[in-house]
């Protein structure tokens, strides 16, 4: 087992504060063009909960809000995040919007930037979001008193083109059968790289690369994917784990979602980097386009990596996964795929998620 990528995702905060004299920004949306804060002279590190029933953000934001939105804002509120120099968020979620915004009024400290994403993709709204995008630079430039050249934000894209080539490589590695590579791994190395200087993290990406490519094969067990949203805790994935299944793709903003597509190096730096987040795969908020992207990209996935059990996870509360979901589930059904969902919140139940785990992996015939 590579434990690297779950120490430092454990010990976020403190590998944070280790980059204070630099200076930290948190960003709530996987859709914050992360790049231009790098180039910036920044590092950008997703805001992850503690994973942990939360009653104190009930002051601020109501209880009928995702566990996600009340724990980020918790943390906040706790001063989890007190070395935060910037908090930043996009028009994606609008509960998510609510915990940012309660932020702004209640917690301070931080610089906020928000902003404005088109909800449908036409070339007026990547025109528009690439002037969110230049207006976001200008305000960095401004607000910390430093120049966000060409040259800064192609070294910035280099930078992270070259760390998602690496994951996807990891990724490409779990289409194997049986797969080597074990679903904690996958994830916690996806997080991980939310979490840390990129740089540092393509460096323990590429020497776990070597030590895969040096195991012998993985045991069988059924090819499982994770759909949905997560909230980043491994309790679930270890459990899966556990109980011989093998998560070898996931549709995820703590997975795949993050990270699959690149940079266009091609042209200019700003407007690339605009047209990848805009033009990205789709979480529901954002899929709502016609024809919508998202249901043909999960089954494309679940096709190419000879999924036989889908475990959609989705927050409680969450109106636009829940929309989603009965779709979701018939047109993995009609693949031969088995399906179960689960209602994600905390304390997890892990007896009562073992017993319905267990079930569904029972009734997979294995490749």
């Amino acid at each position: 087992m590579y434990s690297k990528f779950r120490e430092i995702y454990q010990a976020r905060h403190e590998y944070a504060q280790s980059f204070s004299e630099r200076g930290v920004m948190g960003y709530m949306c996987t859709l914050v063009p992360e790049e231009v804060v790098y180039a910036a002279g920044f590092l950008p590190v997703k805001l992850i909960g503690s994973h942990q029933p939360q009653t104190i953000a009930d002051m601020y934001i109501p209880p009928t809000f995702c566990s996600y939105c009340r724990d980020i804002l918790a943390q906040g509120l706790q001063g989890r995040y007190h070395y935060l120099k910037g908090l930043l968020h996009t028009s994606s979620c609008e509960k998510i919007r609510s915990a940012f915004e309660s932020w702004q009024r209640h917690i301070g400290g931080a610089q906020t930037y928000f902003l404005w994403m088109p909800q449908f993709l036409s070339q007026g709204a990547k025109e528009v979001f690439l002037s969110e995008v230049g207006c976001f630079k200008e305000q960095l430039e401004c607000d910390w008193q430093v120049n966000i050249g060409s040259e800064k934000l192609v070294r910035a894209i280099e930078v992270y083109n070259e760390n998602r080539r690496l994951m996807k490589r990891v990724y490409e590695l779990t289409r194997e059968v049986p797969s080597r590579i074990s679903g904690e791994e996958l994830v916690s190395m996806v997080i991980a790289s939310q979490v840390m200087d990129k740089t540092e993290h393509s460096q323990l990406v590429r020497e776990f690369l070597r030590e895969v490519e040096g195991r012998e094969a993985g045991e069988e067990g059924a090819r499982v994917m994770i759909v949905g949203q997560t909230s980043g805790d491994l309790q679930l994935i270890q459990l899966l784990d556990s109980l011989g299944g093998k998560v070898v793709v996931d549709e995820t903003c703590f997975g795949i979602r993050y990270f699959w597509e690149e940079v266009n190096c091609q042209g200019d730096s700003l407007k690339a980097i605009a047209s990848r987040y805009i033009e990205r795969l789709p979480c529901p908020v954002k899929d709502s386009g016609i024809p919508r992207k998202r249901v043909p990209s999960i089954l494309n996935l679940a096709r190419e990596y000879r999924v036989q059990f889908a475990l959609i996870v989705y927050p409680t509360f969450c109106d636009p996964h829940s929309y989603d979901n009965p779709v979701i589930r018939e047109t993995l059904l009609e693949e031969g795929i088995k399906v179960l969902e689960l209602e994600e919140d905390f304390p997890l139940s892990l007896g009562q998620l073992r017993t319905r785990i267990e079930a569904t992996l029972e009734s997979v015939e294995l490749i």
